[in-house]
């Protein structure tokens, strides 16, 4: 459906990830849906986001529990080598949020359309877009706190 409807990433994704990119970032993909519903979204979103853009890509068929259980985020961490303070997760519904926080992961939430009700009061802020320097400066934020 992703590829007949068309689908574009949303506002500020791609100038995160090529920010992140020219920082030396290691980006994840972490999601608690299936291995062929993440390959659709990646053909769907090729070529502007491709997969060699992450160094992790989580989906169900790596974790024994979903969202918003810390599964998948551990899972990430333990594949990025990386402890979570070091990482921010940016997330679209309220169990993904919960999952990464789970983890000890801080966690901007970003919500759909669809999602835009949920609660993320415990989440670092929300956002309508992303800006890499705000995530940035988010996670200096949160190191100071």
């Amino acid at each position: 459906m992703l590829l007949q409807v068309g689908v574009e990433p949303r506002r500020g994704v791609l100038d995160t990830i090529h920010g992140a990119q020219s920082c030396g970032m290691q980006l994840g993909l972490v999601s608690a849906t299936s291995p062929e519903n993440v390959a659709e979204l990646l053909t769907a979103l090729h070529p502007q986001i491709q997969v060699q853009d992450f160094a992790v890509i989580v989906d169900s068929s790596k974790i024994k529990n979903p969202k918003p259980l810390p599964d998948a985020y551990f899972y990430a961490l333990m594949q990025l080598g990386l402890p979570a303070e070091d990482c921010i997760a940016i997330e679209d519904n309220e169990a993904g949020v919960a999952s990464a926080r789970n983890a000890g992961i801080r966690c901007v939430a970003f919500p759909g359309q669809n999602t835009a009700e949920h609660d993320y009061s415990s989440a670092l802020g929300v956002v309508d877009h992303l800006e890499f320097d705000e995530l940035l400066a988010l996670m200096e934020l949160a190191r100071v706190e």
